[in-house]
């Protein structure tokens, strides 16, 4: 570290959770900025940089899926490029390889331990050249990446979630996108 303080932007939509990480992210030497939305994690990442976004998946206005794209396709490389923590309780065994063909560093799931969350950020922090291929390139170069048997099985509102962000990549181009080229339950059709 050069002596510049690192910055962290934080983004869930419960309290309890953005005061817990502005403990944890704080004890780890982290100035932490704090906002319930996506869209003013956005703002405030695109209004002070930041070193890393934690951004939980479930969100108002902007849910951290959205964000996470917002974020790699911004025009600003050093915004293109900030690492970005996956939170959330909707979660899977395959979690981890669809929060990283959105362009997530990393995933953490709820309920949140503090020990992995500090490993997940130290790791993400440490590794940050791994990192980069990610943020530079595009949500299509990595689905086309993760093989068929790596697809997942998804929860109903993390399905939404992804069908909602593929329809708007695809917006226009008349093919269906419903499965999200994901695999779904039998009882979640």
């Amino acid at each position: 570290m050069n002596g510049r303080r690192r910055h962290c932007v934080i983004a869930d939509d419960v309290r309890l959770y953005r005061e817990m990480l502005r403990r944890w992210m704080s004890e780890l030497g982290f100035e932490c900025h704090l906002s319930a939305t996506g869209q003013g994690a956005l703002a405030e990442a695109e209004r002070c940089g930041t070193d890393l976004i934690v951004t939980d998946i479930d969100m108002p206005k902007i849910n951290g899926i959205e964000l996470t794209r917002f974020i790699r396709a911004h025009h600003r490389v050093e915004i293109r490029n900030i690492p970005i923590l996956i939170i959330s309780s909707l979660h899977d065994a395959q979690i981890d390889a669809f929060v990283r063909q959105f362009g997530g560093s990393g995933f953490c799931a709820k309920p949140l331990d503090k020990s992995r969350f500090v490993y997940a950020v130290t790791r993400i922090m440490e590794n940050l050249p791994d990192y980069q291929r990610v943020a530079d390139a595009g949500v299509n170069d990595l689905a086309e990446e993760t093989p068929e048997t790596d697809r997942c099985t998804i929860s109903h509102l993390l399905r939404r979630i992804v069908r909602d962000q593929y329809s708007s990549l695809e917006e226009g181009s008349g093919e269906d996108t419903g499965e999200c080229g994901f695999t779904q339950n039998e009882d979640s059709r």
